[in-house]
């Protein structure tokens, strides 16, 4: 785990219930994070394997960063939306 990763978890549930969003609770954010540490650790070690040819490897940090691009998107436009 990254420490992004533990920042995100510690603040997740806060930022949550503040800006009242009741969907994200601790156990979801420790999941959700958990699951993207786990796929982007299966392409990292797939593309070891693959000499950085596998389309698994070059697919999952494209799709982590179009996700995080949405974010920031998201962020620009309505300023009060929580930063998870």
């Amino acid at each position: 785990m990254r420490v992004v990763d533990l920042g995100e978890l510690v603040t997740a549930a806060n930022r949550s219930r503040r800006n009242r969003v009741p969907t994200i609770t601790p156990t979801r954010a420790v999941i959700a994070i958990g699951v993207a540490g786990a796929v982007i650790t299966a392409a990292s070690a797939e593309g070891v394997g693959t000499g950085g040819r596998s389309p698994f490897f070059h697919a999952a940090p494209t799709g982590f960063g179009s996700h995080s691009i949405t974010r920031v998107a998201v962020i620009a436009v309505y300023p009060d939306t929580p930063p998870m």
